[in-house]
This record gives structure tokens, C-alpha cells and sequence, in this order.
């Protein structure tokens, strides 16, 4: 409470968000794709953008396996998902084997990863020469 006794609302104390009408649970996309073989962590974030208009965009940050092989793994993890009942798929991917960034306290940092979504291109993308 403030203290002209008015409620202040700060925010959500969950990482759940509306996304075209739909309720995204990060928390939930993240533990299914982790629990793919081929994926050690993941961390899903809500991505805004301006250009050209004012959207939201769920984003996936990966890191993978040493062994796996990073062509077409964007695509199977999409698929993963949908079979395993994930309604909003996410669009935007960063696949790496790199470890997701994480604050002093070893929790992931979502901040950093949202830069590296903004300055980064995609390794797979990189790879088939985009």
C-alpha cells in the first residue's frame, strides 16, 4: 500500500503472460523442451518489438548438447512441443551450445538474454549462411 492508502500494482509474481490472447506459461515450455535429449537448459522470454508496429514475440533460448547436430534441430523442437501439447509455439529461436547467461545468484538472467536476441544472429541461421 502507498502511503496515501491507494494500492500500487506493481506486476505479476509468476512469469505468465498474455500473448495474442493466450496464456503463455514459460515455465511449462521450458521444462518440455528440456526435457528433450538433446537440450540441457532452455528458457523461454517475452520479446517486444516496435518495428513495424508495437507486437509481442515469445522467445526461446536454448543451449544444447556438444553431439547435436544444430541443422534442422529449430524445427524438431517445434514439433516436440507441439506434441507434447505446447499451444503457443514459440517464433523466435536461439539454439547455441554455449550455457544461458545467469545473475550472481545463478539465476537464469532474462535481461542478458534479450540482448543477446537483439544483437545476435541466429547460430543456426549462421550456418546455412543467412
Amino acid at each position: 500500500m502507498c502511503p496515501h492508502r491507494k494500492l500500487h500494482f506493481v506486476g505479476r509474481v509468476d512469469s505468465q503472460f498474455k500473448l495474442r490472447g493466450k496464456k503463455v506459461n514459460p515455465d511449462h515450455i521450458e521444462e518440455v523442451l528440456v526435457s528433450n535429449d538433446n537440450v540441457l537448459q532452455a528458457a523461454v522470454i517475452c520479446l517486444k518489438q516496435n518495428v513495424p508496429a508495437p507486437s509481442i514475440q515469445l522467445g526461446v533460448c536454448v543451449s544444447l548438447r556438444k553431439d547435436t547436430q544444430l541443422m534442422g534441430m529449430r524445427h524438431n523442437l517445434c514439433n516436440w512441443c507441439a506434441e507434447h501439447g505446447i499451444a503457443t509455439i514459440p517464433t523466435a529461436w536461439k539454439l547455441g551450445f554455449e550455457s544461458l547467461p545467469t545473475t550472481r545468484s545463478g539465476k537464469l538472467d532474462r535481461e542478458k538474454m534479450i540482448e543477446t536476441f537483439c544483437e545476435r544472429p541466429n547460430l543456426e541461421d549462421k550456418i546455412r549462411g543467412y
